[in-house]
């Protein structure tokens, strides 16, 4: 079984690497959230990474509306 291949801001926000070890998975874990993504090839990635990054900015968005931010 070969380590995963690390690819550094290859997603902003994101650290991202190729996982042989699964079938050749594609797979991102936000860096602030640690919310992970994963995906049978890389455009799909950068997909799933864009659609976590809108999920958390309205998550933060409604945590100002509702004035729970910094709290």
């Amino acid at each position: 079984m070969s380590e995963p291949e690390y690819i550094p801001d290859a997603i902003p926000g994101f650290d991202v690497w190729r996982d042989d070890s699964e079938a050749d998975m594609w797979r991102g874990r936000h860096r602030e959230s640690g919310r992970t993504v994963s995906a049978e090839n890389w455009e799909l990635l950068v997909w799933r990474a864009y659609e976590v990054r809108i999920l958390i900015s309205i998550t933060n968005v409604r945590e100002v509306l509702d004035g729970r931010a910094g709290s």
